[in-house]
């Protein structure tokens, strides 16, 4: 039964989109904004993709969760236990900051209908050392520290009546080449870590260019 478990753990991190990591900031975006204790009331809630309702993103006060739903259909009773065990055990380990929770609709005696939440969390405000969430210009900017060298990984949300857009700063190599046009940086490998140093004449430039910015389709609020 351990071929389910590896099949669940495979399909729920393929489901779980996580964004790149390799731009990075020298500072918390955007400088001069002061910090959010958390996101604003209306913001707030359970939104899903228009073509994807089992792709879905949490805003809670100070949280954003990606929810991700597989269904695996009707598997036998063993499957199941070994399903089990196998989230709850990755749940306890935190591997990978995430978590899993099975659910089973049982079919008859030895049977039932799988489905698997994995939750991942793309954010937290935890302390300001570590995770610093600021505004500006209709977008919420989501700082996590890297815990390496003191740089900064940077997503924005923003909410715009019923829509929801979650971006990160792009990292491939067709982003990359607009960094170094816009900002007559030719430095900027086309792959791996790179750290923007942020300044008062470069900022501006980076929030305001949206093709910098690598969004998902829209999110709708349930």
């Amino acid at each position: 039964m351990k071929k389910y478990w590896a099949i669940a753990v495979m399909l729920a991190l393929v489901a779980c989109d996580r964004f790149g990591r390799d731009i990075l900031f020298s500072e918390p975006l955007p400088m001069g904004s002061r910090d959010l204790a958390r996101f604003a009331g209306l913001h707030q809630g359970l939104y899903v993709q228009a073509d994807d309702t089992l792709h879905q993103l949490q805003v809670l006060p100070r949280t954003v969760l990606l929810r991700t739903w597989s269904n695996y259909g009707r598997v036998g009773r063993a499957a199941v236990d070994s399903l089990r065990r196998g989230a709850r055990e990755l749940t306890e380990s935190g591997a990978w900051g995430l978590s899993w929770h099975l659910h089973a609709e049982p079919m008859g005696a030895d049977s039932a209908r799988v489905s698997l939440l994995t939750i991942d969390t793309l954010f937290q405000l935890t302390d300001s050392t570590r995770h610093r969430l600021r505004w500006r210009g209709g977008y919420y900017y989501l700082n996590t520290a890297d815990s390496t060298d003191g740089t900064w990984e940077t997503r924005r949300l923003s909410v715009r009546g019923h829509r929801l857009w979650l971006a990160d700063f792009g990292s491939d190599s067709t982003h990359r080449t607009a960094l170094r046009r816009l900002l007559a940086l030719p430095d900027v490998p086309l792959s791996g870590a790179y750290v923007i140093q942020l300044s008062p004449r470069n900022q501006p430039l980076l929030l305001r260019a949206s093709e910098l910015w690598r969004a998902d389709a829209p999110f709708y609020r349930r």
